[in-house]
């Protein structure tokens, strides 16, 4: 039984260590737009017209197995809405904006010669949740004479929380450096204005991205 119990000590141990040993830690910097609205919770989009804004951030990214990793990252993200009101109130737009520090938690699987790419190939895929913090948060009418800003984070919740879905493609240079590029959907859950309690962010996200490790 002491043998058996050793074997099995033993085994274990093996195992633990040459997991640690096949553990990868990768640091990455990525820039992007993103396509945003705010609708309601069951809604993936609302019918408004997309607002177009920009994202940049950092990762890290913890690879445990030779197909799954946890990625943990620290993003700068504008969203909100956009509405067009041309021929109703003389071609103005109505443009909300909301910007946040955006702390994404995804767990990611990796495929490379599993799907028979070539090695400096590889695809993944994500989800996870999000939480990000509220910097700024602004409403804007815009024409082709003016525009007006008006300051509404008394309005706006503090933070914005909910889940990311998205997958992407990277190509090798070599052992240690990567380029990738992102298609992400973030689905709010959280309410984003104390006004109104059906208002949820929804965003599409394109980003190109470097790491290394």
């Amino acid at each position: 039984m002491k043998t058996l119990n050793y074997l099995q000590t033993v085994i274990a141990f093996i195992l633990i260590t040459s997991n640690v040993a096949q553990a990868q830690i990768a640091i990455g910097a990525k820039v992007g737009l993103n396509g945003s609205t705010q609708s309601e919770i069951g809604q993936l989009y609302d019918n408004n017209d997309f607002k177009i804004d920009g994202q940049a951030g950092l990762q890290l990214d913890y690879r445990f197995h030779s197909i799954l990793s946890v990625q943990l990252e620290g993003n700068y993200i504008s969203k909100g809405s956009k509405i067009s009101m041309a021929g109703i109130n003389d071609g103005k737009n109505f443009n909300r904006t909301f910007e946040y520090i955006n702390v994404p938690l995804l767990l990611k699987a990796r495929f490379d010669n599993q799907l028979g790419l070539d090695k400096k190939y590889n695809v993944f895929f994500y989800a996870g949740p999000y939480y990000s913090a509220l910097i700024s948060a602004s409403d804007n009418l815009e024409s082709a004479d003016n525009a007006e800003s008006t300051n509404i984070k008394n309005e706006a919740k503090d933070y914005d929380m909910g889940l990311s879905f998205g997958g992407g493609a990277t190509y090798v240079l070599n052992t240690r450096n990567e380029i990738f590029i992102d298609l992400r959907y973030d689905m709010g859950l959280s309410e984003v204005v104390s006004t109104d309690n059906n208002l949820r962010n929804k965003t599409i996200g394109l980003s190109i991205g470097y790491r290394f490790f």
